[in-house]
């Protein structure tokens, strides 16, 4: 009897025992097709990024390499050399990796955050990779970076990154400590900031996206211009697919604005927009990702190609009709008296849109084709008298209605401009 009871505990334990042994392998496992997934796609994207792990050394337990990653968007452009030596912790069923990052220009550069920004010290990461769900977590936490030449001075602290996802969601969160930037046109501060994320469906078509930006403490200031202070700002967005089209809701607000310590009161906006084909948008955001120079140089030569790639897509985007609605833009300040707000909503006539010219946007003719498609009406109530003048109306009245016909913009049916 107690032979059979030691060899039933024995057999426990052996099962156990390579349960464990296995769960881990399994991990290691995993871990590695998923590394080796992902330098292949990224290798196969074509768009100025390459990837490759060296050093690596492989265990049932735990591995260890170093990730270099080298980016560089065309010829012309420096290439961007990321380093990243980890270590990957193989549980049995998941992966705990851990590492640090810094990043230079060349082999022989120095390195952007250790021997320039701060002070000997690197980025570090954390994540969980968790194999039977495709879930997992990440943290990314900058070092408090500075630099001063004199003519730029830059502090940036506190900044850390967060991410959970699955197969079906991914929530990011970002939060910055301070930010203090100047040079020789201006300057400019931030106090604790932070950016939420929320997104729902294929990473790369979702479905749902949400997303929150707060920070405290915002100063501006340029050599011609007053400084100004906002207390607070606060953003909010969300878009959400709906039978193939895009409809979107946005607020925020700027609290305790002030210009040369002179109060100048409170902001608040709220909006939607409805009725974006959602094809045609992917496509945009698309050829943005694969592009993105396209998108940031305002050359003649650039602005033109950029727009013979996206016209065709920007007609199909209009197509369903989609309506501009502003629920409110409120403005409460001690030096009006009464708060100034403004209600409206624009439209733009989708209807034929796929007659017209596919590189419609690319021609002046095209161009104002598409302005003759806006009709819309805004009320503007308890109007400052400077308003009213500068809109050429007599400063007593307080309520202004601008209308958008065909692209020709009245103000209490008084012509005022032609959108161009």
């Amino acid at each position: 009897m107690k032979k059979a009871v030691v060899y039933g505990l024995g057999g426990v334990i052996i099962v156990g025992a390579a349960l464990w042994v296995g769960g881990h392998a399994y991990s290691a496992h995993r871990f590695d097709q998923e590394l080796t997934r992902q330098v292949e796609q990224i290798n196969a994207a074509d768009n100025g990024m390459t990837m490759d792990v060296a050093d690596r050394h492989d265990g049932w337990f735990t591995s260890t390499g170093v990730l270099n990653v080298r980016y560089q968007p065309d010829a012309q452009a420096t290439p961007l050399n990321l380093q990243a030596p980890w270590t990957a912790h193989h549980g049995l069923l998941s992966t705990g990796l851990d590492g640090t990052l810094d990043a230079r220009t060349g082999a022989n550069a120095p390195w952007v955050l250790s021997d320039i920004l701060a002070d000997g010290k690197k980025a570090h990461f954390d994540a969980t990779l968790k194999h039977f769900d495709q879930s997992g977590k990440a943290e990314l936490e900058m070092p408090d970076m500075k630099a001063d030449t004199g003519l730029q001075m830059m502090n940036i602290n506190g900044l850390t990154i967060r991410a959970d996802y699955t197969d079906a969601s991914v929530n990011a969160t970002a939060d910055l400590a301070g930010l203090e930037y100047r040079d020789a046109q201006g300057a400019m501060t931030a106090g604790a900031s932070r950016f939420v994320m929320d997104q729902k469906g294929p990473r790369d078509n979702p479905d749902h996206q949400k997303y929150h930006m707060t920070s405290d403490g915002l100063t501006l200031s340029a050599s011609q211009l007053m400084p100004v202070t906002i207390g607070a700002l606060e953003f909010s967005g969300e878009a959400v697919r709906d039978n193939d089209q895009w409809n979107q809701h946005s607020s925020g607000s700027l609290n305790g604005i002030e210009a040369s310590g002179q109060a100048l009161g409170d902001i608040a906006f709220e909006s939607t927009l409805d009725g974006l084909d959602a094809t045609a948008w992917q496509a945009i955001a698309a050829i943005a990702n694969e592009h993105p120079e396209w998108f940031e140089d305002t050359d003649a030569i650039t602005s033109q190609r950029t727009l013979t790639a996206i016209s065709p897509h920007v007609l199909k985007l209009l197509a369903p009709s989609p309506v501009f609605t502003l629920k409110t833009l409120s403005l409460e300040s001690p030096m009006v008296k009464e708060p100034v707000d403004m209600t409206g909503r624009l439209t733009f006539d989708g209807q034929g849109i796929d007659t017209m010219p596919a590189d419609a946007l690319t021609t002046p003719q095209g161009q104002d084709a598409l302005i003759n498609r806006l009709n819309g009406t805004f009320t503007l109530n308890h109007a400052p008298p400077l308003v009213a003048l500068f809109a050429g109306l007599s400063p007593d009245q307080q309520t202004l209605v601008f209308r958008i016909d065909q692209g020709v913009v009245t103000v209490n049916d008084q012509r005022l401009m032609r959108l161009n």
